[in-house]
Parts: C-alpha cells; sequence; structure tokens
C-alpha cells in the first residue's frame, strides 16, 4: 500500500512530523519539562523534558503510522478496499499528532484553555467519523469489527458494520454531549463509550449469525486466502493487552513498607524496590492530604504513584504512594524528598507515626 500510495504516504508523515518544525521555532520559549500526558479525567498528570516531546512523540507517531499502513497494505483482503476506508487509516494518525503536539505547546505556554472539553469534542467528532466509515468497508482483517462471523460470511459483514457504524455515531453524540461534565466524570464516559462500541456489535454479528445458521442461509463466501499468521498473532498480543493485561497492570498492585532494624524498605509491585537508612531522614512530615505533582518517568495507574515527580513546593521528589487520596509522609533526606503513603489516611498516619519512632 506505501509503494502505490509514495504522495499520500509522504504527506501524511510530513503533517505527523510538522509540530517538530514549530517546537524548534518556538524552543527557548518552552519550558524544560513539558506536559506530555493527560489522564482520563482531564488532570496532567506526567512530564518529559522539552526535547522528548519536540521530537519523540512526533517520530513514535510517525513510526505507528507506517506500521498501520504496512500492516494494512500487507492484508490480502484490502487489496480492493474503499479509498474512503484506506483514507481513514492515512489521515487519523496525523490528525492525532496535530492536535496532541498543539494541545501540549498550549499547555506549555501557560495558556488558560478547557483541553478536556476539547479533546472530548474531538474524540466524539472521530467516533462519529469512523461510523460514517465503518458501513464502506469491505472484508478484511485490519479494518472494521473483525469477528469470524463476519469476515467469512459477506452479507453479516455489511449487515454488522451498518449496524456498527450507528452505534460508533451514537456513542460518539454521547462524548461530545458529555464534554462540558466535571473531569470526575470523564472516565466514566469515556468507558461508558468504548465498551459499546466493541461489545454491542460482537454481540450483534453472532445474532445475526446464529439468525443466518437456524435458516440455513449462512456460507462462508470469502474469496480472499486465509489470514495470514502474522495477523493471527498481533490480534492475540492485542488482545490479550487490551483485555487481560491494561485493566490488570491497572487496578493492581501493591506497596509494602517493611521496617527494619536500621532502614526502611520499599518494596513495589511493578517498579524498583529502595531501602532509606533512618539515620540518612533528617525530618518527616504528616500531610492530610495528598502531596500533588506531576510524574516525570516512573509507573503510574489507577492503583499506584511511583516514580519521580515534580511540584512547585519540592521541585523534583520520588514517591511511593497509592493513587487514591490516603494523606502523605514527606521525608527529607538531604536536599532531596521522599512521599510515601498508605492504603487509607489510617494506614499513613500509622507508618508516620512508626517512622518518627525509628528516627529518634
Amino acid at each position: 500500500m506505501i509503494k502505490n500510495n509514495k504522495t499520500k504516504t509522504l504527506i501524511s508523515s510530513l503533517i505527523i512530523l510538522l509540530p517538530t518544525l514549530f517546537g524548534i521555532i518556538i524552543w527557548d520559549k518552552l519550558p524544560n519539562d513539558m506536559v506530555s500526558h493527560i489522564g482520563l479525567d482531564g488532570t496532567a498528570d506526567a512530564l518529559s523534558p522539552k526535547a522528548f516531546c519536540v521530537f519523540g512523540m512526533p517520530v513514535i507517531l510517525l513510526a505507528l503510522h507506517l506500521f498501520c499502513l504496512w500492516i494494512t497494505g500487507k492484508d490480502p483482503k484490502n487489496k480492493k478496499q474503499t479509498k474512503k476506508a484506506i483514507g481513514m487509516v492515512y489521515w487519523i494518525i496525523p490528525a492525532i499528532s496535530i492536535y496532541t503536539s498543539l494541545l501540549f505547546y498550549s499547555i506549555a505556554s501557560g495558556m488558560d484553555i478547557s483541553y478536556e472539553v476539547i479533546t472530548l469534542m474531538l474524540i466524539g467528532i472521530m467516533f462519529v467519523a469512523i461510523g460514517n466509515y465503518l458501513p464502506k468497508c469491505k472484508q478484511n482483517y485490519t479494518l472494521g469489527i473483525k469477528v469470524k462471523w463476519a469476515i467469512e460470511n459477506e452479507e453479516n459483514w455489511n449487515a454488522t458494520h451498518r449496524f456498527g457504524g450507528k452505534v460508533w455515531v451514537v456513542c460518539g453524540a454521547v462524548i461530545m454531549l458529555c464534554a462540558f461534565l466535571p473531569g470526575k466524570f470523564i472516565p466514566y464516559v469515556l468507558i461508558g463509550s468504548l465498551l459499546p462500541t466493541a461489545i454491542i456489535p460482537t454481540l450483534y454479528s453472532y445474532l445475526y449469525y446464529k439468525r443466518q445458521t437456524k435458516k440455513g442461509t449462512y456460507a462462508v463466501t470469502q474469496t480472499a486466502p486465509t489470514m495470514p499468521k502474522v495477523y493471527k498473532i498481533i490480534t492475540v498480543v492485542c488482545i490479550a493487552a487490551i483485555v487481560i493485561f491494561v485493566p490488570l497492570i491497572s487496578n493492581t498492585g501493591d506497596i509494602d513498607f517493611v521496617f527494619g532494624e536500621d532502614a526502611l524498605a520499599i518494596e513495589a509491585d511493578y517498579y524498583n524496590d529502595i531501602s532509606v537508612s533512618y539515620e540518612s531522614i533528617d525530618d518527616i512530615e504528616f500531610y492530610e492530604a495528598a502531596v500533588e505533582g506531576l510524574r516525570t518517568n516512573g509507573f503510574g495507574s489507577f492503583r499506584l504513584l511511583m516514580g519521580q515527580f515534580k511540584n512547585d513546593e519540592f521541585g523534583y521528589y520520588t514517591r511511593y504512594t497509592y493513587y487514591k487520596d490516603a494523606g502523605s509522609v514527606v521525608l527529607s533526606i538531604g536536599t532531596e524528598k521522599l512521599v510515601i503513603g498508605g492504603k487509607t489516611l489510617t494506614e499513613t498516619k500509622v507508618l508516620y507515626d512508626t517512622l518518627k519512632e525509628k528516627i529518634k
């Protein structure tokens, strides 16, 4: 597909890299650390070096873009795919690159914008656009609702994608209508909209297949070669990551604080364990509220926040806490700060009291 559309591939790739040129032009006006991630609730929660935001992000998106074009082009069923469906593959990532880069540049420049509202509106528009393109997709292994019954039967495929397109449009409209809700509702809006786009069309396709089978009208009508092995592997890996790995990592894990004879050992899932000698602790403070900050590197999920963070009060500091607001214990170790916390405010207070006794 890339060989046959060299001009379109070149133009779409240059658009992806365009924010890099803009970043170079305003380089001196950008802070050394820029916001590089915004959580589902619309809150900026991570920082990255300026060089990564200006150069790294567009390059990563370019690599993803070329991979999507390659994998789509390798699909034998896409040789006769509609131009509109292929066009969707070419222009989604360039649009994402332009928007995300402008968003992060705007935040870095101190502009006061409701980026969560804009983001949800654009996500909703994208859903509506995809919903309109779905009925135009022909049977293939890479685009659309790729369930066995639809891939094997053209009637099932067409019915599934007509119905699925309507589901995507409705979900997109819901996302846009919910754009002005408070940030705490945004994760529920996105999850509540994403799940139906996958589950409802799949269920519809299966029920349609059962009706076809009952009537004796179901027949394998695919004319292209069988699904290549590479697609099977990629499909299994992606499904495992989305259905099992990501939810598991995002909602599991613990931080254990082990009080030894001479040091506090912090044993954390998914991140580095550390040990802090009691003698090295110069001061200790208890905060009833969680210490705010943006992650510059480390691990963050719906359960844990660990790694290097930055805020106006401490500058750069190390953190081992739970995502939930359960208070904080702030340790001063020379010029460095270490913020730790338990699952609940009570656990955090016990952690503080125990450490106070140990460092006497």
